[in-house]
């Protein structure tokens, strides 16, 4: 058993996730940042050993310096985005193949 802080990835939250058990393969809707109009869709993938996660490919996630004041700003901020695009919900379907 493990944990892993995706909020030291993702500042402004997560608004989504499914897991691929074939490919162990965490699959992560962010919320958007100030500024951002879009929210991200981003890759994990399962590691045998410590930090036991890793970003797919491709990817630049970068760990984001975290304070008090931003943690508390993101909860007052977690329950709306008007005008912003957000990923609510995902699901792998029973193949395996498709992402909906």
């Amino acid at each position: 058993l493990h944990s892993f802080p995706l909020l030291d990835y993702y500042p402004h939250g997560v608004a989504s996730m499914a897991f691929h058990h074939g490919l162990n393969i965490l699959i992560v809707g962010s919320c958007p940042a100030d500024g951002d109009s879009l929210a991200g869709v981003s890759g994990w993938r399962l590691l045998d050993e410590a930090p036991y996660w890793a970003p797919l490919p491709g990817q630049r996630l970068e760990k984001k310096p975290k304070t008090l004041f931003g943690s508390l700003k993101t909860l007052k901020r977690s329950t709306a985005y008007p005008n912003k695009e957000l990923v609510l919900a995902m699901s792998i379907s029973p193949g395996g193949s498709l992402l909906a």
